[in-house]
């Protein structure tokens, strides 16, 4: 088994986009249907500002095959809500790792599109 946590850094907005429309609707009804597919799983971290997924598959061959399809890029609607022009993830086979552990190295991808500034206009 593979198991990917995945971090997003997210405005106010963002969070409540992630939490209510995009994992459940975007992503947990594609992902689910995946060969290979076991479990995936949110977490909201209001306070850092981060969206936070774990993603179970078989195997790397199965995981590998889900970040190669289409579907996959929905990962890019969060892209107007980011804080950082960045995403991360990293990778184990260990179930006594979790996300917060030390053993885990991180993996930075770059949004497709840059994320929107923070200013805000009209205050």
């Amino acid at each position: 088994m593979v198991i990917v946590y995945v971090k997003h850094f997210l405005n106010s907005e963002g969070l409540k986009y992630f939490n209510d429309a995009w994992f459940p609707d975007a992503v947990y009804k594609e992902i689910s249907r995946q060969p290979g597919f076991i479990a995936a799983t949110k977490s909201i971290d209001e306070k850092n500002g981060c969206g936070h997924v774990t993603v179970k598959f078989q195997d790397e061959e199965t995981l590998t095959a889900w970040i190669k399809k289409p579907e996959h890029d929905v990962v890019d609607l969060l892209d107007p809500y980011r804080t950082q022009a960045y995403w991360k993830a990293a990778r184990t086979s260990d179930e006594k790792i979790d996300q917060n552990s030390t053993a885990l190295t991180w993996k930075q991808i770059e949004a497709k599109t840059p994320p929107a500034s923070s200013c805000t206009y009209g205050t």
